[in-house]
């Protein structure tokens, strides 16, 4: 498996997108599928395989060749669902924040009326 992952990443960049051709891209697939095996990622992996049985060869070989062009890797899932957890996680961190500065916002409201009616 690891030479697989080293061999496809040491291609030289015409070889890659070669790859990435409709068909060829058989090839890319299979290396997000032993990527994410190795990373021990089964969102990736999960994700991986939902690609290669429900997509069209068709896109994913155009989201290849695209992300080949531009960064001369290949986009694999690794990390995504750990990203996802990260975002949510600080998105729950900021509601929070927001609710306890409410109460505080709150509390000065009624302790100012408070003061008014004295």
């Amino acid at each position: 498996m690891d030479s697989y992952i080293k061999w496809m990443d040491e291609n030289p960049k015409w070889l890659k997108v070669v790859l990435a051709i409709p068909l060829l891209d058989i090839t890319w697939f299979i290396y997000r599928i032993i990527k994410a095996l190795k990373a021990n990622d089964n969102g990736a992996l999960l994700i991986s395989i939902l690609l290669l049985i429900f997509t069209s060869w068709n896109v994913m070989a155009i989201v290849d060749i695209v992300t080949l062009i531009l960064s001369d890797k290949i986009f694999t899932f690794i990390g995504v669902a750990d990203k996802a957890k990260e975002l949510l996680e600080e998105q729950e961190k900021v509601t929070k924040e927001k609710e306890e500065a409410a109460k505080k916002e709150e509390k000065v409201e009624e302790t100012t009326e408070e003061k008014k009616e004295d």
